[in-house]
């Protein structure tokens, strides 16, 4: 096993190796490559300084070398390779970025100055929603952040906090963040748990909730479970792996995450063994469990209502572990929220490229597409080489790896709603061999797709936008942006999301601006009623009069004499007559008429 490897089980996936195995270069030996995510980015999860959802890999901002990283539900954590500091992104409602506010942060920032000392060597991020963040410390002491509702800090509190504070546990090597639960893995092979226990999780044969660190017992509560190398932990359930190649599982069952063909029963608060062996590392999705065997094959075993088994079946549930349709892979992922996983395959031509299946509707899959909501057998991510490491977040993905040069680099890509229209916008950085642009819309997220517009590309650093007059108001669009390459392949962005809107009118006639004026002012009303459709071509125009005069009545200039649709008008005055010469300096009035209905204001014009 090369040292890369071996580094990629003891962090990302939480999977430790023997202390005999573990020197002090690996511990602190930055992954080869940088760091990037991909999937959905609501709370700015993918750390890319924006909130977009991304169908494929990016790159991670301000930090890139890392020694490890983890994915929560919709926060992200990383040890930075340089010092080993702890950095943050994402949603922070629980104060679970550590930085003592409960802003979410679209870039990563560095929690707590408790942990400005570096030192780490292992994240966790956990939680359903109510986010908590765990962090390993080379000494063996655990650090926890955030929400701590039901004890998951092992403090014998459960106040939350925003800054980390101490967990009251020693001599860790690995741990593990299910949900509102928390797992370690000590140096003498034995597992402790603290937090939520209502399905059995901590194993401690029991299912109160714990303010501290319990033991977990051994199989049907005799003695205490030993010979650990390594831990996972899922929604509700918890795996271990055993230093003879078993794995063992406890808490949640229904859906047969536990591998053991419901001799668990729905749940057990003790080890059960699961019907597999020869297992070098493992994980725990949401719902099901993943396990890496020593021959390169993948098994899953749990729930399989989106192909987590990644077999090309959908059946719901998998009480026994069954192989995945992948070979040759060196890493495995699932996090405690994801309904999809994760591998690495070594020796593919394009070097370690990563493979994934389940659940696709943030585009947590990486395949530039969302796959019809899920996908059945492992699609490989695209544009992404080199992978080192991967992690699985709720319904996004992270990875250390290489991203290819791009053709085309996108800065941003909107959508806004306004009266009876669409306005979606992009600007670029980069585009190198892009052929053209392609803007599709439909009116399902998922599905239903159709191309409404084709943009020559204009070179880089340019903004694009286009105006969609084809909607009905208060209807939601989905838009996808497609890139053409000159090879005729289209890498796709989004989809963004706005709602157009219709608006009824009401006659109005602003004071001018400037008010005084001496050379031009400008002049807004609007016309009542209401338009039908963006140019308001079935709207019926109406006869609209405006006229200046003088402070003795007298018609000065019309400005405006004309039948018009409703909506908002502006035109302007330069201060002259009808003949086009100026008049003096004085007192005039703007005098707007709309079915025999007058508004008036007073306009100054000085020298």
């Amino acid at each position: 096993m090369t040292k890369e490897i071996k580094v990629l089980l003891i962090f990302v996936l939480i999977i430790i190796l023997p202390t005999s195995l573990v020197n002090a270069s690996d511990v602190f030996a930055p992954l080869p490559g940088d760091l990037c995510a991909w999937g959905n980015n609501n709370f700015g999860q993918l750390g890319d300084s924006t909130t977009m959802p991304r169908w494929k890999p990016v790159q991670v901002h301000e930090i890139t070398s890392v020694i490890a990283f983890s994915g929560g539900y919709s926060h992200s954590l990383a040890i930075r390779a340089s010092d080993s500091t702890v950095w943050a992104w994402g949603w922070n409602e629980r104060g679970q970025l550590g930085n003592g506010i409960t802003n979410p942060a679209f870039l990563p920032c560095e929690p707590g100055s408790v942990l400005i000392s570096g030192g780490f060597t292992a994240v966790e991020a956990g939680g359903q929603g109510d986010d908590f963040s765990l962090a390993l410390h080379s000494n063996g002491t655990v650090w926890a952040w955030g929400y701590n509702g039901y004890g998951q800090f092992g403090n014998y509190t459960t106040n939350d906090d925003s800054v980390p504070c101490s967990t009251h546990v020693e001599n860790v090597i690995a741990i593990s963040a299910g949900d509102r639960y928390s797992l370690a893995l000590k140096s003498d092979s034995t597992v402790w748990g603290w937090g939520y226990n209502s399905q059995g999780q901590l194993g401690d044969k029991s299912v109160n909730q714990r303010l501290e660190p319990v033991q977990t017992k051994g199989p049907g509560g005799a003695g205490y479970l030993t010979g650990v190398t390594a831990i996972a932990t899922g929604m509700h359930h918890s795996l271990a792996l055993k230093d003879d190649g078993t794995v063992w599982g406890w808490g949640n069952n229904s859906y047969g995450q536990l591998g053991e063909d419901k001799g668990c029963g729905n749940m057990s608060t003790t080890p059960c063994s699961t019907w597999i062996s020869d297992v070098i590392a493992i994980d725990a999705g949401a719902y099901h469990s993943i396990a890496l065997k020593s021959d390169g094959t993948v098994w899953s075993w749990g729930y399989n209502a989106f192909g987590q088994m990644g077999n090309n079946t959908v059946d719901g549930t998998n009480y026994v572990p069954c192989s995945t349709w992948i070979e040759n892979v060196t890493a495995i992922a699932a996090g405690c929220r994801s309904m999809h996983s994760l591998a690495i395959e070594s020796g593919a031509k394009a070097g370690e490229i990563v493979w994934a299946w389940g659940l696709n509707n943030g585009g947590q899959l990486g395949d530039n597409k969302l796959s019809g909501g899920y996908s059945l057998v492992p699609v490989q991510t695209n544009d992404f080489v080199d992978a080192t490491a991967i992690a699985a977040g709720g319904e996004y993905s992270i990875a250390v790896g290489v991203i290819p040069p791009l053709a085309v680099e996108l800065l941003s890509f909107d959508a806004t709603g306004e009266e009876w229209c669409v306005n979606v916008s992009w600007v670029t950085a980069a585009e190198w061999d892009n052929a053209r642009w392609i803007i599709s819309r439909s009116t399902d997220r998922d599905t239903g797709y159709t191309e409404i517009v084709s943009v020559l590309p204009k070179g880089c650093n340019s903004n694009y936008s286009h105006l969609d007059t084809l909607v009905i108001p208060q209807t939601t669009y989905y838009y996808k942006l497609g890139d053409v390459g000159i090879d005729g392949k289209t890498t796709w962005h989004g989809p963004v999301s706005a709602t157009p809107y219709s608006k009824r009118y009401y006659l109005s006639l602003s004071q001018s601006y400037p008010n005084p004026f001496n050379t031009l002012t400008t002049i807004k009303f609007e016309v009542p009623g209401k338009r039908i459709g963006y140019i308001s071509q079935h709207s019926k125009p109406i006869p609209v009069f405006l006229r200046i005069y003088d402070i003795a009545a007298r018609t000065v200039k019309t400005l405006v004499r004309d039948s018009l649709l409703p909506g908002s008008h502006i035109v302007e005055w330069d201060g002259k007559d009808s003949k086009g010469d100026k008049v003096p300096p004085g007192i005039y009035f703007s005098y707007l008429e709309v079915n025999r209905t007058t508004k008036v204001k007073k306009l100054i014009l000085i020298k």
